[in-house]
């Protein structure tokens, strides 16, 4: 059985597509741990846009995250590096309850 960490585990809960996994995980875990609440906040907002998205034309977690999408939610620098969250209109409040849970070390049930 793979193991997955806890942080992955809620990405992969929050994202609209759940195909290929492993690989999902590999291309995770290539980014600094720095990265990953960035990564969850992204993937919470494209959730959120993709609820009315036909299954096939959401990118499968691997691409997403190799393509660093969760960076069209953040404002940047000339350097790419992020400056601060794009303005949003709604929050999947499932998702952020869960982020926040994981801040505060309660594991969801």
């Amino acid at each position: 059985k793979d193991i997955y960490s806890e942080k992955f585990e809620i990405f992969w809960r929050i994202y609209p597509r759940k195909i290929a996994k492993k690989s999902a995980y590999k291309s995770w875990s290539k980014f600094d741990e720095k990265h990953y609440d960035k990564i969850l906040y992204g993937a919470q907002r494209f959730a959120e846009q993709s609820q009315k998205t036909e299954e096939k034309y959401i990118p499968h977690a691997t691409t997403w995250l190799n393509q660093e999408r969760w960076l069209d939610f953040f404002e940047t620098d000339k350097y790419g590096c992020v400056i601060k969250a794009k303005p949003q209109k709604k929050i999947n409040n499932y998702a952020e309850r869960m982020i926040q849970n994981w801040k505060q070390g309660i594991k969801d049930e």
